[in-house]
């Protein structure tokens, strides 16, 4: 039912990740007079958590609902090992406790009491149990339904701006459930399961609990996970769930400093794990999207123009709202494959229902908004095909609109065409970050390593050097400080993904996510740049 995973990969990333102290303190609460420094070394004494050297996960939910098994599962833990945290079929935790990773001593998993009980009742557990001073705080459900204690503990983590996470344990036994009475194949089985979960997410939202996820997580498949061991289970939400946890803890107290995690990205990795490391940092920083910017896009204006009627003009005509919204423009030459691009990008795969059309011909005949769908801030502009003679180069900036856009992303073939280099030249008259990506380097590669019967190093080397003559051209030209990146669409969507599957060669993915967001970032919110 699964797939073999002999990789250690989850382990591995936690030590890409984490292996380093936090570069910053967990926030507190404080009252009136208290002091951040006073109240973390009191929780401290108290409870042993510590929210200066440590990341620390709360694992909380209603008694019974096996939180211990999760816990032993994300430390690769059977549940007969001396370090294990206790499994019982009664309460077996009766007070908060801490469970430090084998693997990776800086994250500490913390054991609570279940909630709602008469030891412990909801009303108080939030506060009493101290879960304000965790990194984020992972409820676990197993009877189907959310109950009113973790709603509870949802609106006590939102009121302190706490990233909160629900896990369906047991998807391995529900999916086998859900087959046996519906008498249906795994896929609708699957299926059945996504559709429950969202609908609790709909619950939880006319609850007042926004943006809060649902994931549908096997504890043995985590386990296997967590070993490297082959799994013959089905795999649910299990990635998902290691990159948006992880990501979320390391970004809140590591809010600006990526370069330690770029720079511990390291060759002897397996290919599946430095994708997942990307796919981790790739999250970690569109979490910046979260709000809107600080300030809205600048816009050329004429004389007796002023940049709001512009911008409103820009927005009635085509929907770029420049107030609210990161804007991304993805242009090029038909049949270049921006729309893939556009896909990979946002996590969809060319036959989901929202992805952008893909084809052979020139499938963008105006320009088209596509959302990320767990990133409402940040909108990617698929483009009509510039150079064809429904829309002319001479005239396809100005009418496009493209100097809307926070940043001009131009896909292109092997060769950089005419009507690119005139695109380049309009946004560096107007001040526009603007990035070539060369969208297939897995065929590339391949197409080099065949025709020069040469080795994948080889090929490698090859592209590289294309691109720097490529980039002299540019130079040439007038058109200066303008990068030039080797990107595969499919490497891009399992980084956006977080599906450690590929066997393609990464080329330039990583460097292009750190350049076209800080870019995009430091732009909107002059005096809160990022360093990446």
């Amino acid at each position: 039912m699964g797939a073999a995973l002999r990789t250690p990969f989850h382990t591995a990333i936690k030590n890409v990740l984490f292996r380093d102290l936090p570069d910053s303190p967990r926030d507190v609460p404080t009252k009136p007079g208290e002091h951040q420094e006073d109240v973390r070394k009191s929780i401290q004494a108290e409870f042993g958590i510590d929210c200066v050297h440590n990341y620390n996960f709360g694992v909380s939910g209603s008694t019974g609902a096996v939180k211990s098994t999760f816990i032993n599962a994300l430390m690769g833990l059977k549940v007969n090992s001396d370090s294990a945290a206790k499994v019982g079929i009664g309460e077996s935790t009766t007070k908060i406790r801490a469970y430090r990773d084998p693997r990776s001593p800086h994250i500490v998993y913390w054991d609570t009491p279940g909630c709602g009980t008469k030891s412990f009742p909801a009303a108080e557990y939030f506060e009493e149990q101290k879960l304000f001073a965790f990194d984020c705080i992972i409820i676990i459900i197993t009877g189907g339904s959310i109950l009113e204690a973790d709603i509870d503990i949802a609106r006590a983590a939102q009121h302190h701006g706490l990233p909160l996470y629900f896990v369906r344990l047991m998807s391995d036994m529900s999916l086998r459930k859900v087959m046996e009475e519906e008498d249906c194949p795994l896929e609708e089985a699957v299926s059945q399961l996504r559709k429950v979960v969202k609908v609790q997410e709909q619950h939880l939202t006319k609850a007042g609990i926004d943006k809060c996820r649902i994931f549908n997580v096997s504890a043995r498949v985590m386990l296997e996970m967590s070993t490297g061991q082959p799994t013959e289970y089905q795999m649910m939400d299990e990635t998902a769930f290691i990159q948006e946890v992880f990501s979320a803890a390391f970004a809140r107290r590591n809010r600006v400093q990526y370069n330690n995690l770029v720079a511990s990205f390291s060759e002897d990795l397996p290919i599946q794990v430095t994708v997942w490391a990307c796919g981790l940092l790739y999250g970690s920083i569109k979490r910046l999207f979260f709000e809107p910017p600080n300030n809205p896009r600048d816009v050329p204006t004429k004389p007796g123009e002023h940049p709001d009627d512009v911008r409103k003009l820009i927005q009635d005509e085509f929907g770029i709202d420049c107030v609210h919204k990161y804007n991304f423009g993805v242009s090029g030459h038909s049949g270049h494959g921006k729309s893939s691009f556009i896909n990979a990008l946002i996590g969809l795969k060319a036959n989901s229902v929202s992805a952008a059309k893909v084809g052979a011909v020139e499938c963008t005949t105006k320009i088209h908004p596509y959302y990320h769908p767990r990133y409402p801030h940040i909108v990617y502009w698929d483009t009509p095909g510039c150079g064809t003679p429904s829309f002319p180069a001479a005239e396809y900036f100005e009418k496009q609109k493209l100097f809307a856009f926070d940043c001009i992303i131009i896909i292109t073939g092997r060769s950089i065409l005419e009507s690119d280099i005139d695109i380049a030249r309009a946004a560096q008259h107007h001040g526009l970050p603007m990035y070539f990506v060369r969208s297939m380097s897995d065929k590339s590669l391949s197409d080099v390593m065949n025709d020069m019967d040469c080795t994948l190093e080889q090929a490698v080397l090859e592209l590289r050097k294309v691109v720097k003559d490529q980039e002299q051209r540019f130079t040439e030209k007038g058109i200066n400080n303008c990068r030039i990146f080797n990107v595969s669409a499919r490497v891009m969507l399992e980084i956006s993904t977080g599906q450690p599957t590929t066997k393609y060669q990464t080329m330039d993915e990583i460097e292009f996510i750190k350049e076209v967001v800080s870019a995009a970032f430091d732009r909107r919110n002059p005096g809160n740049a990022i360093a990446l």
